[in-house]
């Protein structure tokens, strides 16, 4: 079975005899493919946190988990006709992980890195149910941040670097993968199985470079024992 590696922090799991290089001295996250009990890994060290952050200007929230804050209400608006994941579909969100235990599973819309607003967040999670739980906003290295955001009274941002996201078929079952890659190379089949990130015989499905950029999730949509922003939440199986 394949692997790959991935953006959770908290698992690891060793390459095996698929003919996939791996780049195991990379903090990478683990992502299982879709139909199989297997792990995959995703590229990007998800969580070095920033602990330079603006103060906020608004009240705290009267509850830990930041869900009554006037910033989760602002999302929890700003996002509502993607509460179910078959919306999100329909309005160019690609699914880039499976299921990832205390996260959900990711969709991406590559159109909206540097989000003009809360209503366009660059990532959306959702529960095993197909409920959106919460709302990842990525901006480009170097470029500001939404004025709400930078408000936000939070440590949860971290730094992705450039990676590309891709989806590939190998005998019927779907996977989920990300690797370092930089701009300058196209992410084309031929390229992904020249680097040994594929199988000869796999069929690529999706493939899509993704700039190096900061980021944040919102917990807007379950509330998160953690923090708003934490980088997990354990109200997730």
């Amino acid at each position: 079975m394949p692997q790959f590696e991935s953006f959770h922090p908290r698992v690891r799991v060793s390459p095996d005899a698929a003919g996939l290089k791996m780049q195991a001295s990379k903090p990478f996250v683990v992502v299982s493919s879709r139909g199989a009990a297997l792990s995959l890994a995703l590229f990007v060290a998800l969580l070095l946190l920033c602990s330079a952050v603006v103060a906020s200007a608004e009240p705290p929230s009267t509850s830990p988990d930041g869900y009554d804050s006037s910033l989760a209400r602002s999302v929890r608006h700003a996002t509502a006709r993607y509460r179910l994941v078959v919306w999100a579909r329909l309005d160019g969100y690609v699914q880039s992980t499976d299921y990832i235990p205390s996260f959900g599973t990711m969709y991406v819309n590559h159109e909206r890195f540097n989000p003009a607003s809360l209503e366009q967040p660059t990532v959306l999670i959702y529960d095993a149910a197909g409920r959106l739980t919460g709302c990842g906003y990525q901006f480009r290295t170097g470029d500001p941040v939404l004025a709400q955001l930078s408000r936000a009274a939070s440590t949860g941002w971290y730094d992705i670097p450039s990676h590309v996201h891709y989806n590939i078929a190998i005998d019927g079952k779907l996977y989920y993968a990300q690797q370092p890659w930089h701009a300058a190379d196209a992410p084309t089949r031929a390229a992904l199985v020249e680097r040994r990130l594929m199988p000869a015989n796999a069929t690529l499905r999706y493939a899509f470079f993704h700039p190096p950029t900061h980021a944040i999730v919102i917990w807007a949509w379950l509330p998160n024992p953690n923090g708003l922003s934490a980088a997990e939440n354990p109200s997730l199986p």
